[in-house]
């Protein structure tokens, strides 16, 4: 029967539906069109030909990067996983395999990845998941920005309360929770730019991905079991954690916070090996009468914004006094660029540099001493691995008062010295010292004084298990993590005790030279007869006259 012919068999009724569904099928297609329009208007680059204006203008047109990928990839992605080719599958694997959000993954799960793969693109304001709702998918960001939004019942006024918990950029996945667990999912994704999303379908999820996501997430478990802060965890809380935290490892003299390295947001914790706290002081020598050096501490002055605009042009105006001359900074450009610099919780503030003198004042002698010198490698060391059957018990038996819930976790940042800091006095050296070591299982990065450190890997092999600093302090019911800053600002010397180690080594070298000195100079009090008379047989020794 020809297709005419079952067409004119055909009730009204069916005929009329018929009609219908390919309407609907028509504006699907257009509403997907006009809904994908932003990455296929991307046209790829054209030929040069033999007209020569045309040429010039397409050499000058300066086109906008749409995306990671081409039109020619997002093309292939946008087909069914059957019907890609071979050579489109090893495209697709050179393509996807560098890209940020696959480099933890194998090889050969990258290789299934690119082959079951699939492009998305939504607008803004556009909702990809919603909290609750069943999954079916897993997403991985390739550019754009989304919104994380939990919905939670207030009883207080009997309303569902919407709260936005985070944002997420490219490089981030998200709804791997539900699909490993089987349950709905815990919370909303809106976009809030145009997005360009990957999607895995869960039932190439479980074959492709599942394992691999499992086992790292067992990973972080076991070095979780390690400390015993985590011991009371619930298994949702356990799960959460395996989502927000990774575990990174680091060589050694690698720089894990400080100098433009590390996550500042993020609170260490050492699974392997031992890592220094380095400081860098700034000392100022000047001499006395005698031509002997006397070392003070140099600390820059953080001048409060409610300060009167004169005072702080007085300040202004020595700082630029000190600095007037044209001089050599003593900073390496590295560190210029690159050093820590301390942001306090309070507010942002309006800082300006003066000289600031202690009253422990060191003399020296005459002799110059090295900005750089290896003055760190015999240093006070400090262990500050928490132990499992005291360390606990130590912050409980303390007196430290339980502070009030933490609004605001103070955060590290790194970022470069300011402009004053690079135009010091002549007089004002550098100096790293080494404050303390910490050991396996210890913790850092809670929000202990990090101003002008960092934290060096000491081992050929250093693991760090990095979990959000925020994370941890919103879920701390029982204050914790608190004690445990106090606990680390307490032990860990402090900028003034390592300057008093910084005057007692510069007084044992003093002290040492003059030592070698005083020996070298003593004539020696020893003569030929003072020898053994069988020595001198033995040896066949004779006075020379």
């Amino acid at each position: 029967m020809s297709k005419s012919d079952a067409r004119k068999s055909l009730t009204p009724q069916e005929l009329e539906l018929r009609i219908i569904r390919a309407r609907r099928r028509f504006k699907a297609i257009v509403r997907l069109v006009i809904a994908n329009k932003p990455w296929l208007e991307d046209i790829e680059d054209e030929q040069l030909t033999e007209n020569v204006k045309r040429n010039v203008q397409l050499l000058i047109k300066k086109r906008a990067k749409k995306g990671l990928l081409t039109l020619q990839q997002k093309s292939i992605l946008c087909k069914p996983a059957a019907a890609r080719t071979e050579a489109e599958r090893l495209l697709l694997y050179r393509i996807i395999g560098g890209l940020k959000c696959f480099r933890k993954y194998p090889e050969n799960v990258k290789m299934q990845l690119a082959a079951v793969s699939y492009f998305l693109y939504y607008g803004s304001n556009r909702t990809i998941v919603r909290q609750n709702h069943e999954a079916h998918a897993l997403y991985f960001l390739l550019g754009g920005e989304v919104i994380v939004s939990i919905s939670t019942w207030d009883p207080v006024i009997k309303e569902t309360v919407t709260t936005n918990v985070g944002t997420m950029v490219a490089g981030s996945m998200f709804g791997e929770v539900s699909l490993m667990h089987d349950i709905p999912r815990t919370a909303t994704i809106t976009t809030a730019t145009p997005c360009e999303l990957l999607c895995v379908k869960k039932a190439d999820f479980d074959i492709v991905l599942k394992a691999s996501v499992k086992q790292q997430w067992l990973e972080i478990q076991k070095a979780m079991s390690k400390f015993e802060y985590f011991d009371n965890l619930s298994e949702t809380a356990v799960r959460e954690y395996c989502i927000y935290s990774k575990i990174k490892p680091y060589f050694r003299d690698q720089s894990i916070i400080g100098d433009g390295q590390g996550v500042s947001s993020a609170a260490y914790f050492i699974l392997k090996g031992k890592c220094r706290i380095i400081e860098h002081l700034l000392v100022s020598k000047t001499y006395n009468k005698n031509g002997r050096k006397i070392y003070t501490l140099y600390e820059p002055e953080v001048i409060q914004k409610d300060e009167s605009t004169i005072i702080l042009d007085e300040k202004k105006q020595s700082c630029v006094s000190l600095t007037s001359q044209p001089k050599k900074s003593i900073f390496p450009s590295s560190i210029i660029q690159t050093a820590t610099s301390y942001t306090s919780k309070k507010c942002t503030r309006t800082c300006a540099i003066k000289r600031k003198t202690t009253t422990e004042p060191c003399e020296g002698d005459g002799d110059s001493v090295s900005a750089y010198s290896q003055t760190s490698s015999r240093r006070m060391r400090l262990s500050l691995r928490p132990s499992k059957t005291n360390s606990i018990e130590d912050e409980r038996r303390s007196r430290l008062s339980k502070s009030e819930p933490v609004d605001a976790v103070p955060a590290m940042n790194d970022e470069p010295f300011p402009t004053s800091l690079t135009n010091l006095p002549d007089n004002v050296e550098t100096h790293f010292m080494q404050v303390c070591i910490l050991s396996e299982r210890a913790c850092f990065g809670l929000g202990e004084n990090m101003r002008r450190r960092r934290i060096v890997a000491m081992s050929d092999t250093v693991e760090c298990l990095l979990i959000p600093r925020y994370w941890l302090f919103q879920n701390d019911n029982t204050n914790l993590w608190t004690r445990i800053q106090q606990y680390l600002d307490t032990n860990i010397p402090s900028t003034q005790t390592v300057f008093k180690e910084f005057l007692n080594q510069r007084k044992w070298l003093r002290n040492r030279k003059k030592l070698v000195q005083d020996i070298i100079k003593k004539p020696p009090v020893t003569a030929f007869y003072d020898i053994p008379y069988s020595i001198r047989i033995n040896e066949d020794l004779r006075l020379d006259t």
